[in-house]
């Protein structure tokens, strides 16, 4: 494909995207910054990957429906799909585990990445990109 033809597709996309982000009703306060080691995947690259997180000291009672945080396993499932050397579509499943009827399934999220260009990497080749998230949370877990 030519630069333009790439350069297109890329503007297009970032468009849609930045689109899709501005017509969410709600904003989310959580936010998560990813630094990786290691080259963007190449194309058609698919990987499972699990991610885990455990809260040893947290809010120990309920709060307005909301599950006590204290002692409780949260987990993600990703696949994710790399369509080009710079976009990555996702698919995450979210469940907590937990006593006392705190397990459940936390959510679903649509993840995409797109990655700029590599002239915009910053100082020691650090990349940079956007990323939109689109799904559901379960509000026993994540109150709006």
């Amino acid at each position: 494909m030519s630069d333009g033809i790439i350069r297109r597709h890329f503007r297009n996309i970032f468009l849609l995207h930045v689109l899709a982000a501005s017509v969410s009703a709600e904003a989310q306060d959580n936010y998560v910054i990813e630094v990786h080691g290691t080259q963007s995947n190449i194309r058609h690259d698919i990987t499972l990957q699990i991610h885990s997180a455990f809260v040893f000291k947290g809010p120990k009672k309920f709060q307005k429906e909301v599950v006590s945080r204290e002692h409780l396993s949260t987990s993600a499932l990703e696949f994710s799909h790399w369509f080009s050397d710079w976009w990555e579509s996702a698919l995450m499943l979210y469940w907590a585990v937990g006593d006392n009827n705190r397990s459940d399934i936390a959510g679903a999220h649509f993840h995409n990445l797109i990655l700029l260009p590599p002239k915009y990497r910053l100082p020691g080749n650090i990349g940079l990109g956007l990323v939109v998230d689109g799904g559901f949370l379960n509000k026993k877990f994540f109150p709006l």
